[in-house]
C-alpha cells in the first residue's frame, strides 16, 4: 500500500478508465473494418482511445524487443531467427490487409495508422500525417466533440396503396403494400429464368424472409448443373449491406438446412453440397420504364456484368389480360407519360 492511499486509488481508477476506453475504441475500429458502422461513428466511439492504446503498445514492444535482445544474446540465436520473425509479422500484416481490402468499407490510411505504427517509432509520425490528411482531418476530430443539432422531424410519406403504369403494357397495377410489389418482381424474375431452363426451388423461411430465389439448372440425370441465387428489387429498392454477400448467404443457408419444411431443407442441402456451382445475381425491375437490369455479384456483393431486358411490359400485359391474374390491373389512362401515384 502506498504512503498516500488516495493517490493509489486515483492511479488505479485512471488505468481502469483508460482500459475501458481502449476496449471501446478497439471494438469500434473492428466493427468499422467489418463494415458494421460508419467511420464517423467509429471515431466518435473512441479512436482517440485506440491511438493512446497503441502508444502503450509501442512502449510494450520496446520492452519486449529489449527482453528478446537479451535472451537472444545469451542463447546465441542465429541472425535468421530475427529475420524470420520480421518476415512472419510482415506476412501476417499483408494477409490482414488483403482480407480487409475485400470489404466495401475500408480505409487503407486508417489501416496503416492502426496496424503499422506499433511496428516501431521510426516513421510513425509520417503515418500519423497520412491519417490526418486522408481519413481524419483536424476539423473532423474537433467537430465530433461539438453538439450535433437535432434533426427536424420529417413528414411521413404515404407510399401505399399506389398505382404504377408498367412500361408499354397499357396497364396500371395497383399495389396495396410493398410485399405485393415485391412478389410481382419475384414473378417477373421467375418467368424469365424458367423460360431459360431453370427450376425455382423453395427458399423462403416464410412469406417475407429467406432467399428471394434459388434457380437450378439440372442435367438430364437430375444432377445440378448450375445454381443461381437471385435477389429481386423493384422500383427504388436497394440491396442491403450484407444481403447478398457470401457470408450473408451462408447464414441463410444454415437456417434453411434446419427449417421445418423438408423442401426448404432440401434446397439448403443442395446449395451446401454444391457451392462450386453457385453464382449470385441482382435483378432490379423498373416497372415504370419496363426494363430489368441484371447484375452479377461477387463475394462482397459488388455489382458487375450488367445486362438489361425489356420484357416487363409484354409479361404484364399477358398477365393482366389472363383470366387468373391475381393482381389489380387497370387500363392505363390516355397520354404518353408513365404514371406512378399514391391513391
Amino acid at each position: 500500500m502506498s504512503a498516500n492511499p488516495f493517490l493509489e486509488y486515483v492511479f488505479w481508477a485512471v488505468w481502469i478508465g483508460v482500459g475501458v476506453l481502449t476496449l471501446i475504441g478497439l471494438f469500434a475500429v473492428v466493427q468499422a473494418f467489418r463494415g458494421k458502422m460508419s467511420w464517423a461513428t467509429a471515431r466518435y466511439a473512441g479512436i482517440t482511445a485506440v491511438l493512446f492504446f497503441w502508444m502503450n503498445v509501442i512502449y510494450g514492444l520496446v520492452l519486449v524487443e529489449a527482453a528478446y535482445g537479451v535472451i537472444s544474446f545469451f542463447l546465441d540465436f542465429p541472425l535468421w531467427t530475427d529475420i524470420s520473425l520480421l518476415l512472419i509479422i510482415l506476412v501476417l500484416l499483408m494477409i490482414v490487409y488483403r482480407e480487409l481490402k475485400k470489404r466495401r468499407k475500408f480505409k487503407p490510411a486508417m489501416f496503416m495508422s492502426l496496424f503499422l505504427i506499433p511496428l516501431g517509432i521510426h516513421g510513425a509520425h509520417t503515418v500519423g500525417k497520412i491519417m490526418l490528411r486522408v481519413d481524419t482531418p483536424v476539423k473532423k476530430i474537433v467537430s465530433i466533440f461539438r453538439e450535433t443539432p437535432a434533426k427536424k422531424p420529417t413528414a411521413k410519406v404515404k407510399h401505399y396503396p399506389r398505382r404504377i403504369r408498367v412500361g408499354d403494357s397499357g396497364f396500371e397495377i395497383e399495389f396495396p403494400n410493398s410485399q405485393k410489389e415485391g412478389r410481382f418482381g419475384d414473378w417477373l424474375t421467375t418467368r424469365r429464368l424458367t423460360a431459360q431452363g431453370y427450376t425455382k426451388e423453395p427458399s423462403k423461411f416464410n412469406k417475407i424472409h429467406g432467399i428471394d430465389g434459388v434457380y437450378v439448372r439440372y442435367y438430364d440425370n437430375g444432377n445440378p448443373q448450375e445454381i443461381l441465387i437471385v435477389e429481386n428489387k423493384v422500383g427504388s429498392g436497394k440491396l442491403g449491406q450484407e444481403q447478398m454477400t457470401d457470408e450473408g448467404i451462408a447464414k441463410r443457408v444454415k437456417k434453411m438446412i434446419v427449417h421445418r419444411d423438408p423442401e426448404v431443407r432440401r434446397t439448403g442441402e443442395l446449395i451446401r453440397k454444391n457451392l462450386s456451382l453457385v453464382r449470385k445475381e441482382l435483378w432490379h425491375h423498373d416497372l415504370a420504364s419496363g426494363k430489368t437490369t441484371v447484375s452479377r455479384l461477387d463475394a462482397e456483393a459488388r455489382e458487375a456484368s450488367i445486362k438489361t431486358y425489356n420484357y416487363i411490359g409484354s409479361a404484364t400485359r399477358k398477365r393482366c389480360e389472363s383470366s387468373n391474374r391475381s393482381i389489380v390491373c387497370i387500363p392505363a389512362t390516355s397520354g404518353t407519360g408513365n404514371i406512378s401515384r399514391n391513391l
